[in-house]
């Protein structure tokens, strides 16, 4: 239900603050796992998706932050 996308995209964007908050304080494992939540809490939230991707390649999951931009790239072919 539309309520349902809100509350999940709410929960989705506290998480990635949280994220971004822990990335600054260079807690790249903390900001690890609140990107985490925030791409599962509300599954194609763009901007979750991408700081996700961000803290995966700085702390070296190379493999997975490319996964996860491939990812984007399919959902999303005309966002560039």
């Amino acid at each position: 239900s539309e309520a349902d996308k809100l509350i999940n995209e709410s929960k989705a964007i506290k998480h990635l603050i949280q994220a971004k908050d822990f990335f600054e304080k260079k807690n790249y494992n903390l900001a690890l796992s609140a990107a985490s939540k925030a791409s599962d809490a509300y599954p194609g939230h763009i901007p979750s998706e991408l700081f996700l991707a961000k803290v995966q390649l700085k702390i070296g999951l190379a493999q997975q932050g490319l996964k996860t931009m491939e990812s984007l790239v399919a959902k999303y072919p005309d966002d560039k």
